[in-house]
């Protein structure tokens, strides 16, 4: 052997298991420890100062409970570093089983639960760990605070109770109750009994002890508040028999009710509270006629479009669009999206065969997937500009889109390969779509915006198992870093910006809920 060649073979052997080495060091370990252990079922408070988790969970041994159902002790850590607290026993993470209260100084959580009844009793915990967590209820299957935290309704042994947080009392309201809403002011409490008792709509005063609770309607499918409390939109039936339900509108102060329309499936109010919005027809799944009108029920309202499943609002409220024709075909379905501007102006095809839509946070554009059957099947992206004519084609293939805060560019996943698991990430101009996307990352799972928009959130799925890979992507340097390996979807942002980052990490020897903040 030649002496230069030997010199080149010692030199490679010799240097690779120093560039493995220092390869391995440079992916992921960006995020510090918090809480330790084995971790499941992540979770953060609204300010997102405060992690919950269950620690040590397992699965009901019981026959029937989901697959995912986890039951184990309640910790919280502060995201900020601090010591972990436990909270409670035989905590579940079914929906439901526990929850931040929208203040973030509570925790309400469901200890000794039980998968059969899917009830625990109902303990308040304070984040801070300022006092121990008292008991509020024994055989608690629902709970719900209120908007401004001070007031705490929920099913024991099914009966309705309400009263103030953290201590009540807490008076017994009614019975065989299914589910309630507070009033954006916490000032009244609508509830709906199972169907099995009637399926009533009620009201009741909060802060009146005395108040008895009020009835709208019985045999009630659906209903829903205006954001401004003022109005209480309910869809009911004439018997048990009936499959067609009638929509009323209510005035939530005087409880003076309106009929809106007859076999009506779908229905919401605008966010500005003027409008609102409903799917007529007696079948869901082939869509219904599709009708906007004032909010108090006035008038018919306007007929917009037919066989419609579903609609959107822009996010400034002058238009609407929709996908009409429906046509039921996987989760999705395929729909004509189409759109117009409200009160009266005129309508506007968007594109064919949709399986889905989003506004800009501009109001300016609409990005949709198109289903293509021939020749080749594929769903294609495409956007629209409201100043356009048609909407250009942006990618072939293209998955999970979102346009950024700033409506600047649309961000998607394609050129995919493992089944849709590992895509490429790119972008494209909003203003200039017919430009080539730029490509971002390569193999990307999934990714998430931050609320700025200044940083994306991504995940890598692994080659085996159901653990995952998290980074966070720099949108105005391009910079982008792998955070850790082997965590448990999802991963949480906690700042605006992007720039902290939560999740659990279930590799062996490092589990734990960990926080980075070192990133790009």
């Amino acid at each position: 052997m030649r002496p230069s060649l030997l010199i080149a073979l010692c030199l490679l052997l010799a240097a690779c298991p120093k560039s493995k080495k220092r390869s391995e060091s440079l992916v992921g370990g960006v995020g510090t420890l918090i809480a330790g252990g084995l971790t499941t079922d992540l979770r953060i408070s609204p300010d997102g100062k405060i992690a919950a988790y269950l620690k040590e969970a397992s699965k009901p041994r019981l026959e029937g409970v989901p697959e995912t159902m986890r039951v184990g002790e309640l910790h919280v850590a502060p995201t900020g570093g601090g010591k972990p607290r436990k909270l409670g026993n035989g905590v579940s993470n079914y929906p439901g089983g526990y929850l931040f209260t929208p203040d973030s100084k509570w925790v309400l959580e469901l200890v000794g639960f039980n998968a059969s009844a899917q009830a625990g009793e109902l303990d308040l915990a304070a984040v801070d760990g300022s006092s121990d967590p008292q008991k509020l209820g024994s055989r608690v299957t629902y709970m719900l605070p209120s908007p401004d935290s001070k007031t705490l309704a929920f099913v024991d042994e099914g009966i309705l109770k309400l009263g103030p947080l953290p201590k009540g009392p807490f008076r017994d309201i009614n019975g065989e109750v299914a589910n309630a809403q507070f009033t954006a002011d916490g000032a009244l409490l609508f509830f709906k009994r199972k169907q099995s008792a009637g399926g009533s709509l009620l009201v009741v005063k909060v802060a009146d002890a005395k108040d008895n609770p009020r009835k709208l309607g019985d045999l009630v499918g659906d209903y829903r508040l205006s954001e401004d409390g003022k109005r209480i939109a309910f869809a009911t039936k004439s018997s048990p028999s009936d499959h067609a339900f009638r929509l009323y509108v209510a005035d939530t102060a005087t409880l003076k009710d309106r009929k809106v329309a007859d076999d009506v499936f779908d229905f919401k109010f605008t966010p500005d509270n003027k409008l609102l919005a409903r799917l007529e027809g007696l079948s869901p799944e082939a869509g219904g006629e599709f009708v906007v009108g004032p909010a108090d029920g006035s008038s018919p309202g306007r007929h917009l479009g037919s066989g419609v499943r579903d609609f959107a609002f822009s996010p400034d409220l002058t238009m609407v669009a929709w996908r009409e024709k429906y046509v039921p075909d996987r989760a999705e379905g395929l729909g004509d999206v189409v759109m117009a501007t409200l009160p009266d102006g005129p309508t506007r095809m968007v594109g064919r065969r949709a399986r889905s839509f989003e506004w800009s946070a501009d109001s300016k554009a609409i990005a949709f997937s198109f289903d293509v059957v021939k020749p080749l099947r594929s769903v294609n992206l495409y956007l629209w500009r409201v100043d356009g004519t048609e909407a250009i084609h942006v990618k072939d293939w293209a998955y999970d889109y979102d346009f950024t805060p700033q409506s600047d560019r649309l961000l998607f996943r394609a050129d995919c390969v493992r089944e849709g698991r590992a895509c490429n990430l790119l972008s494209v101009s909003v203003a200039n779509p017919k430009e080539p996307p730029k490509k971002l990352i390569e193999g990307v799972y999934g990714f998430r915006l931050s609320p700025d928009g200044s940083r994306v959130l991504y995940t890598y799925a692994r080659m085996q198992g159901d653990l995952y890979d998290t980074g966070v992507l720099n949108m105005k340097t391009g910079e982008f870093k792998t955070l850790d390996q082997q965590i448990r979807m999802p991963p949480y942002l906690l700042t605006d910006d992007g720039s902290k980052v939560a999740y659990i990490i279930a590799e062996p020897k490092r589990e734990g809920v960990y926080v980075a903040d070192k990133v790009p």
